[in-house]
């Protein structure tokens, strides 16, 4: 059950703090039994964190790995711009609108897109109509 809740609030947790991250995923990996409540404790100190500017950049490259080898020129270059942002919108319906489009299911099954980037996505497609 953990490990469920994992793959979907993972990338977040990156996001805010990747050494909360690496504690959880090292506490997962190790077998050691962990608590629903101690789960959602560190959950909750992952979403009551600010963005910070490493944390972004780190969590950019992660993801940036599951489209590099695919991305066209114009993606590169988005890309290429949005590490100097912190602008978390635009990061979020970056890694929305590339998750779906090349159907990363590891994205796609993650918080960050299913309510943050595709809510992005859908604003600004509404927009375009």
């Amino acid at each position: 059950m953990l490990e469920e809740l994992w793959r979907e609030e993972e990338l977040f947790v990156l996001l805010k703090s990747p050494k909360l991250h690496d504690r959880v995923q090292n506490l997962l990996e190790s077998g050691t039994r962990m608590s629903v409540s101690e789960f959602r404790r560190l959950l909750d100190q992952a979403y009551d964190m600010e963005y910070e500017p490493g944390s972004i950049r780190n969590y950019m490259e992660t993801v940036w790995g599951h489209f590099k080898d695919e991305a066209d020129d114009g993606e590169r270059t988005r890309y290429q711009e949005l590490q100097g942002t912190s602008d978390i919108d635009e990061i979020h319906t970056f890694i929305g609108e590339m998750a779906l489009k090349y159907e990363v299911t590891e994205l796609l099954d993650s918080i960050v897109v299913k309510v943050l980037g595709r809510r992005e996505v859908q604003r600004v497609q509404k927009g375009r109509i």
